[in-house]
């Protein structure tokens, strides 16, 4: 009888134990973003094809035109016509020379006058000081001569020297003035010349009309000078490890291709950013230079960083990454039933996967969409 009334107790004590022992047991790993059997039937899904081909990834890295030395020219009165033009475009110069020039007839005529005037004075101040120098010498072997009495009424060497002081400084007076309203004149014209100082290519010159005026009259910039043969393209990318000097890379800038090669940064006295930086600076060459690119222009060039040949790859969307670091793919079996199936994955091109094991051709893999 007591234990008929110890039962309950006893059943009680059995049910607790055995629920406990659930905890003991493995839990089944759940993986992210798997669909219930149920929604599977009734999603849609797009089908991706496991292909087998070549794969390449391939990035972005933005460049920058960086002229080594890049001249603008203007005039200082651009209402004025030009006169002459003696270099166009793609025409390569030296440091001084003359590109085009406005009307400067008034001018040179009076820096001639002036030159002229100049000469003459430097020739009369060299007549005073020689007839200085001669008569104080005179003077001088004068005085020596002379008796005491005599040399009471005698000019000295000084005195004679110092006679023509006032002269000579009206002369040198007349001549500062001289090299002041030459100085002016020489500014003058120069403001109507375009000379180069550099030596480099003509990129641009703008248009003028049948009588010499330009056609945009308030212009900051009539003519440009560029050293393109010296002129380089800058990326700054974490890919610079990707880059070989001396290897050709084509480049995109508005839809035209151009061709670039790689150059060795300590060559060119380029600049670099601190060792161990996560990006570096990186330089290319212009295989044929163009006298139309401008200083900034940018441009994109898209380098292959690494690459598969006869692999198996897959949309890399309907590739999930779990938590612990495993990937899978959703596949409908016979039934229609979805269900997960782990693969080894290798290169990520960004639109495609490479499937190292777990899928093979021609399996379809679902994309819910």
């Amino acid at each position: 009888m007591k234990l008929l009334h110890k039962w309950p107790v006893v059943i009680l004590l059995i049910l607790c134990v055995a629920l406990q022992g659930c905890f003991f047991f493995p839990k089944e790993e759940t993986i992210k973003s798997l669909p219930s059997p149920g929604r599977a039937t009734e999603a849609s899904y797009e089908m991706k094809t496991v292909q087998r081909g070549d794969i390449s990834k391939v990035v972005v890295v933005n460049v920058q035109y960086l002229p080594v030395a890049n001249e603008d020219l203007s005039v200082a009165d651009t209402r004025l016509p030009f006169t002459e033009v003696l270099c166009g475009l793609g025409d390569q110069v030296e440091p001084g020379d003359l590109i085009a020039r406005q009307d400067c007839t008034a001018l040179e005529k009076e820096l001639d006058s002036l030159l002229t005037e100049q000469e003459h004075a430097q020739m009369e101040k060299a007549a005073l000081e020689e007839m200085r120098d001669l008569k104080a010498s005179q003077q001088a072997e004068l005085w020596a001569a002379a008796s005491y009495n005599d040399r009471q009424n005698m000019q000295t060497e000084d005195e004679v020297y110092a006679s023509y002081t006032t002269q000579i400084r009206r002369v040198e007076d007349q001549l500062t003035i001289l090299e002041i309203r030459i100085a002016e004149c020489k500014d003058q014209i120069a403001g109507r010349e375009l000379r180069a100082s550099i030596k480099g290519t003509v990129t641009y010159f703008m248009s003028l009309d049948e009588k010499g005026y330009l056609t945009v009259s308030n212009a900051s910039t009539v003519a440009v000078v560029s050293d393109i043969f010296n002129s380089y393209f800058r990326a700054e990318t974490e890919y610079y490890s990707n880059f070989k000097t001396g290897e050709i890379y084509s480049i995109t800038i508005k839809s035209t291709d151009y061709e670039l090669e790689a150059v060795d940064t300590d060559a060119i006295g380029g600049d670099k950013k601190p060792a161990g930086s996560e990006k570096q600076y990186v330089y290319f060459r212009l295989v044929t230079p163009d006298i139309s690119m401008e200083s900034g222009t940018r441009g994109v060039i898209r380098l292959t960083t690494d690459s598969r040949e006869d692999v198996l790859y897959v949309a890399s969307n309907a590739v999930h990454e779990q938590s612990d670091g495993r990937h899978i793919v959703y596949c409908f079996d016979e039934n229609q039933i979805l269900y997960i199936r782990e693969i080894t994955v290798g290169l990520n091109t960004g639109s495609f996967i490479e499937i190292v094991d777990g899928l093979e051709e021609g399996d379809q893999v679902a994309v819910e969409s």
